[in-house]
């Protein structure tokens, strides 16, 4: 069936054009039955998937700065970034545990907060305020990034 044809219903044209604030001139059209475009959903899943891993090694840049002194502004906005990704994922788990009725994970584990919200995939990218999680989430993944490698970004 063509997509421009007559008839086709809940067709991706018909679809509302995503919230995410990570699209610049033209925001395209949510997937049909979810709240984001599929460049905002394969950008959650990459920062739910990376996220851990850019918390880990921000712990070992920590750990090199108190032994070697490095600068202090860093470390400390490295700090406020780790506390940030802590809060924002434990708050989403939350939210998703209280509406699906389930238990929450550790929110002192980000590897248990991350997996909890990929094994919840599907029903949050159909959440009406998942924007603001792509958002979040994309904000901090690029602050822990920047902060631990500058010059790679």
């Amino acid at each position: 069936m063509s997509r421009t044809g007559s008839g086709a219903s809940g067709s991706h044209e018909d679809a509302p054009p995503c919230r995410t604030k990570l699209h610049h001139t033209y925001s395209p059209p949510v997937i049909p039955g979810l709240q984001i475009c599929s460049d905002c959903r394969d950008q959650l899943e990459n920062d739910l998937v990376e996220l851990p891993g850019w918390y880990d090694s921000s712990a070992d840049y920590l750990d090199f700065r108190s032994s070697r002194g490095t600068d202090r502004r860093r470390a400390d906005a490295l700090v406020s970034v780790r506390s940030e990704i802590l809060s924002t994922l434990g708050s989403w788990c939350d939210m998703v545990a209280e509406e699906r009725g389930v238990l929450p994970p550790n929110e002192l584990d980000i590897r248990q907060m991350a997996t909890f919200l990929i094994i919840h995939f599907t029903w949050l990218t159909a959440h009406h305020a998942v924007p603001d999680l792509v958002d979040k989430l994309a904000g901090l993944t690029e602050a822990v990034r920047t902060v631990v490698r500058p010059d790679a970004t």
